[in-house]
């Protein structure tokens, strides 16, 4: 029953898009429409001047003085790391006293 009433659909949607085609009519798609405002008028074209780079080469502004690195001493005072030791902290479970 089910598959009868799909090939029924089918075929009649394959047949009511096929009726234009067969008829020979063709499809109609509608003009875009155009606004009240008229298209802005076409700019002219402006010619291009060439242009000459100066033949003078300009210069490169120096930075700013730094300071020059020191060398550092070669033996170089380490003092040594302290260890600080945990304390242990027993708890005793039961009376006091």
């Amino acid at each position: 029953m089910g598959k009868s009433v799909l090939y029924q659909l089918v075929v009649l949607l394959a047949i009511a898009a096929a009726r234009p085609a067969l008829a020979g009519e063709r499809i109609h798609v509608p003009a875009p429409v155009m606004d009240s405002i008229p298209p802005p008028p076409a700019k002219p074209v402006e010619k291009r001047q060439d242009v000459k780079p100066p033949d003078i080469i300009k210069e490169v502004p120096k930075s700013r003085r730094k300071i020059k690195p020191i060398a550092v001493p070669a033996p170089l005072p380490v003092k040594p790391i302290k260890i600080i030791k945990p304390k242990i902290i027993k708890r005793t479970v039961g009376l006091i006293g």
